[in-house]
C-alpha cells in the first residue's frame, strides 16, 4: 500500500488593504531595490522571468483542453509549490518539475533555484514596501510520517513552510481542518479547498496567495450601470458595467494582433492590473501569440492617454486538477507509480502525489473590494476627447508586482457573472 501526498493550491485577490510584518524587518530595511534582484549567486529576475514564462506556458495549455469558460490561475503559487515539493523529489521526478517550471538545469543550479525562491518571498513580503502579499505553505503530516531533517530544515528555510500534525484517522474531520486553515488564510475567500481523500492519505501541502489592493483612483459607484456583455457564440448578458469617463491611465493599441492594452494602477503604484482587450473574434488568435516577449512589448509600449473606460464589475472563481495540465509541460513522472519523493519521509518510501488542485478567486468593484469602508474619492476629470475602450467582451487580465515585474495571476474573462 503506497502512502499519498495531496498538493493543494489556493490564490484569492480582491482589492483593499492588507498588511504584515516580517522578522526580518530591520535587515530588509537596509535593502535596496537593486540588491533584490541580484545576490552574490542568484539572481532573482532570471527566476521572475522563468516565473512569467511558466505561466504563458500554463495558459495555453489550459486554452488547448478547454478555450471556452474563465480562466483564473496563480503561476507564482503554482511555481512555489512545486519548488517546494522538487525539494523532497529525486531523480527524473525532481527533473521535470524543475525543467517543467521553465528552468534549464544546465545553466541554473537547483540551489540558485530555491535561494531565488527564498528572496523572493523575501521581497513580496518586505516591510516598507506598499504591495503587500500573504503567502504561506503548510504540511498537514500524519503523526505517525516522520519527515527527513534536510526537507524540514530546507522546508523552513527557504520556503518558511510550517508543518502542522494531523490525524489521518478521522477524514471528515480531517478535512474540516484543513478547509477551515485555508479559509482563515484567505480571509474566507477559498473554501472548500480540500474533498474526498483516500483513505491512504498521510500528508496535504497547501500553498496559500492572498493578495488585496485599492485603486489608485477608484470608479464612482454612481457611474455604474447595466449593460451589455458579449459572450462567445454570439450570446450576451446584462452586467453591471463600471465607467470612468475621464481617466488618464497607460494605454496601448497593438495593431498586428488587434487588441487595446490598458493598465490600471493600485494604490501607491507597488502592483497593477494589465487589460487586454481583443476585437471580437480574435480571442484565439491573441491566445496563440500569448508569449513573454509580448508581455514585455506591451509593457514597454505603454504611454499615457485620456481614455473613457468601461470596465465590468465582476467575481469570478475557478479551480482544476493540476494532474490534467501539467503533464503538457512535461512534469509526469510525479503523477505516475514511478513518482520518486524520497526526499521527504524517513518513514516511507511509497510516497505519491494523488492529487493537485489550484483554486483562484478574482473580485474587482467600484473601490476595489466587496464593501466600500473608506472615503471614495472621485474621478479625475481630464480636458479633451478621450478614446473609448469598452470591456464588453471576453478579454485577459494579469495582476503584476511592480516591485518584482512578475505576475502574480493571469486569466480571462469570459463570462464576469460565474463563480
Amino acid at each position: 500500500m503506497s502512502v499519498q501526498l495531496v498538493l493543494l493550491l489556493g490564490a484569492a485577490f480582491c482589492f483593499h488593504v492588507f498588511s504584515s510584518t516580517l522578522d526580518t524587518k530591520e535587515q530588509w530595511a537596509r535593502v535596496s531595490k537593486e540588491e533584490w534582484y541580484r545576490s552574490p549567486s542568484v539572481n532573482v529576475f532570471d527566476l521572475i522571468q522563468k516565473n512569467n514564462e511558466f505561466a504563458f506556458n500554463f495558459y495555453r495549455s489550459l486554452v488547448s483542453q478547454n478555450p471556452g469558460p474563465n480562466i483564473i490561475f496563480s503561476p507564482l503559487s503554482i511555481s512555489i509549490s512545486m519548488g517546494f515539493l522538487a525539494l523532497g523529489a529525486r531523480g527524473r521526478t525532481k527533473t521535470e518539475i524543475l525543467e517543467g517550471l521553465s528552468f534549464n538545469l544546465t545553466e541554473t543550479p537547483e540551489a540558485d533555484i530555491h535561494q531565488g525562491f527564498q528572496l523572493l518571498l523575501q521581497i513580496l513580503r518586505r516591510p516598507g514596501v506598499s504591495l503587500q502579499v500573504n503567502i504561506s505553505t503548510d504540511v498537514f503530516m500524519d503523526g505517525q510520517l516522520e519527515l527527513k531533517k534536510n526537507f524540514l530544515l530546507g522546508a523552513w528555510a527557504l520556503y518558511s513552510a510550517e508543518v502542522i500534525s494531523t490525524d489521518f484517522s478521522d477524514l471528515t474531520s480531517t478535512e474540516d481542518f484543513i478547509n477551515d486553515y485555508v479559509e482563515k488564510k484567505t480571509k474566507g475567500r477559498i473554501q472548500d479547498m480540500v474533498h474526498d481523500l483516500d483513505e491512504d492519505t498521510r500528508m496535504v501541502l497547501v500553498n496559500s496567495i492572498f493578495f488585496k489592493g485599492k485603486w489608485k483612483v477608484p470608479f464612482n459607484i454612481d457611474n455604474t450601470l447595466m449593460s451589455d456583455f458579449y459572450m462567445n457564440m454570439g450570446r450576451k448578458m446584462r452586467i453591471p458595467m463600471m465607467r470612468a469617463d475621464y481617466l488618464r491611465v497607460p494605454y496601448f493599441q497593438d495593431r498586428m494582433l488587434h487588441c487595446t492594452v490598458v493598465q490600471l494602477p493600485y494604490m501607491n503604484s507597488s502592483a497593477s492590473i494589465l487589460l487586454i482587450l481583443p476585437k471580437l473574434g480574435r480571442m484565439p488568435l491573441l491566445e496563440l501569440s500569448l508569449q513573454l516577449d509580448k508581455f514585455y512589448h506591451w509593457r514597454d509600449s505603454l504611454k499615457m492617454r485620456k481614455v473613457a473606460l468601461f470596465l465590468p464589475k465582476f467575481l469570478i472563481s475557478w479551480d482544476y486538477d493540476l494532474e490534467q495540465v501539467l503533464p503538457d509541460m512535461g512534469i509526469v513522472n510525479i503523477f505516475s507509480q514511478q513518482s520518486d519523493l524520497s526526499g521527504l519521509s524517513t518513514t516511507t518510501k511509497n510516497l505519491s502525489l494523488s492529487k493537485m488542485v489550484h483554486k483562484a478567486v478574482l473580485g474587482v468593484t467600484e473601490e476595489g473590494t466587496e464593501a466600500a469602508t473608506t472615503t471614495r474619492r472621485p474621478i479625475i476629470h481630464i480636458s479633451g476627447k478621450p478614446k473609448v475602450v469598452r470591456f464588453n467582451r471576453p478579454f485577459l487580465v494579469a495582476i503584476i508586482s511592480e516591485e518584482t515585474q512578475g505576475i502574480l495571476l493571469l486569466g480571462k474573462v469570459t463570462n464576469p457573472q460565474r463563480v
